[in-house]
């Protein structure tokens, strides 16, 4: 055999790796796209796909022969394109660089589903030469933080408007948070002065904090009483109370209550009991009266 006969050996030989390792790289390619945990797109330079990964059809109910070649940005949502193209622009400006976003993308039947995508410029890579971007389905986590969002500001209305005063603390007694309606019970300014003011302030003694505490240790929760507290200038102010004890298994136990001044309607009971009382003693007056005049 020439030597010239051993060189076309030799290069149709390398041409066999090369082609055999080029099918190697593909299959891999494949495998990792069909079993990703993410949805796996190749996109060019213009945005146009180049491969989907099957599972796309499961996001978007849409087929391969439905996205491949279509620019990928007429799936996604008017108001989102903007900040897509942006993003895109600025991908594919860098090699290597990777940009996030999350947006939403319409579903076959017309519903928009939203989509994180993540995507780096492999375009100058051999063997990719493309985009590459990774995108999975979060519609659910969105509306669960909606939900959440929703809930939250729900409570916080209720918590700032609400006439009676509500507040939570620490069993030591350092207000952690409350509402205007609380601060205008005790008498202060604003929240924020009465949250720099230790809880055992409120009371007359701290053994009428300490025994509501202990008290509040074994019961887990105390509804509908009244105890009497101090307010800023050093007056009175009965309250009816409601208080609970919440365990947390990151941090100390907090205690949470409401508060209802009832002072006007204790005045009037006493006004009532005084009266009450003149009236027995008149009725008794009375009575010794007439049993002296019939003597």
């Amino acid at each position: 055999m020439t030597d010239q006969a051993k060189t076309r050996e030799q290069l149709l030989d390398e041409v066999n790796e090369l082609r055999h390792r080029l099918e190697e790289s593909e299959r891999r390619a494949a495998a990792l796209m069909s079993h990703s945990w993410d949805s796996v797109a190749l996109l060019d330079g213009n945005g146009n796909l180049l491969a989907v990964r099957p599972t796309v059809g499961g996001i978007l109910d849409l087929a391969q022969e439905e996205v491949v070649g279509r620019s990928a940005f007429t799936l996604i949502h008017p108001d989102d394109q903007a900040l897509a193209v942006e993003q895109f622009d600025r991908l594919r400006q860098t090699e290597h660089a990777r940009e996030t976003v999350r947006c939403r993308c319409q579903h076959r039947d017309g519903s928009w589903r939203w989509l994180d995508l993540s995507a780096v410029n492999l375009l100058h890579e051999p063997g990719v030469w493309a985009i590459v971007c990774n995108f999975r389905d979060v519609s659910e986590r969105v509306r669960a933080e909606a939900a959440l969002r929703t809930s939250e500001e729900r409570y916080r209305l209720l918590f700032e408007r609400n006439v009676a005063g509500v507040f939570r603390s620490t069993l030591e007694g350092q207000l952690l948070d409350c509402n205007d309606a609380f601060s205008r019970i005790l008498g202060y300014d604003s929240r924020a002065e009465v949250l720099a003011v230790p809880a055992w302030n409120f009371y007359f003694s701290p053994e009428e904090r300490s025994a509501l505490v202990e008290r509040l240790r074994a019961e887990q929760a105390l509804t509908n009483f009244e105890v009497r507290l101090r307010r800023k200038d050093g007056r009175p102010v009965w309250v009816l109370d409601n208080l609970t004890l919440l365990e947390h298994a990151d941090g100390p136990p907090t205690l949470e209550g409401t508060v209802i001044d009832v002072t006007e309607r204790k005045r009037r009971e006493e006004q009532d009991r005084q009266s009450q009382k003149m009236e027995a003693i008149g009725r008794l007056a009375g009575g010794v009266a007439h049993d002296l005049t019939t003597c």
